[in-house]
């Protein structure tokens, strides 16, 4: 896996020329009820942009980063221990956790087959912009709250899921071992009586 690439593109021109004038991102939620006109200022002060090669990894599992990510071309996919736990396509947001609560990657994130272009929001960044257009930073603060509950909500319906499956291998479990000694029992007299004969 490669340091991202800062100086090539990976996009055509006119994808990255798109990409200048923000038109990509009005999809994103993180911005959704930003009037449009403020919409291009928020866009040129989040400037920096990284550009990814095929399945070059963006965001370490366990490390303490605090950068927010907006996915503005390609895709990704996020994986916890090595395992797949999710896709990503263009307008999604990740990094959110660490954001706003300081902690540690909760995942890795690697770059899709085609590459991937993000957006990056530092929380230094994002401060400064809150000082200077505090009713736009509210509202993006507010659809990242909106986003980090979604999440939260769809982890919770997984772990109930999971839980009940939990359940339910447990109890074949707890079947399977009543039946187990029977059979135990059963071979222990079967052999017993072989061996007195």
């Amino acid at each position: 896996m490669g340091e991202p690439s800062l100086t090539r593109p990976l996009f055509p021109w006119y994808v990255s020329r798109r990409l200048a004038y923000g038109e990509n991102l009005v999809q994103s939620q993180l911005f959704a009820d930003v009037p449009p006109q403020l919409l291009r200022e928020a866009l040129a002060y989040f400037h920096e942009t990284r550009t990814y090669a095929p399945h070059d990894l963006i965001v370490t599992e366990g490390k303490a980063e605090r950068e927010l990510y907006l996915l503005e071309e390609g895709s990704a996919m996020a994986k916890v221990s090595g395992k797949v736990v999710g896709s990503l396509q263009v307008d999604d947001v990740f990094g959110e956790v660490g954001f706003c609560a300081s902690g540690k990657r909760s995942a890795s994130v690697f770059a899709g087959p085609e590459g991937a272009l993000t957006r990056i929001i530092s929380p230094e960044r994002f401060a400064s912009y809150a000082a200077k257009q505090p009713a736009i930073a509210f509202i993006m603060a507010r659809n990242l709250a909106f986003l980090l509950a979604s999440k939260l909500q769809r982890t919770n319906r997984q772990l109930r899921a999971n839980i009940g499956r939990v359940d339910e291998l447990e109890e074949e479990l707890s079947q399977h071992q009543q039946v187990e000694p029977r059979r135990t029992s059963l071979l222990g007299r079967l052999f017993s009586s072989l061996g007195s004969t």
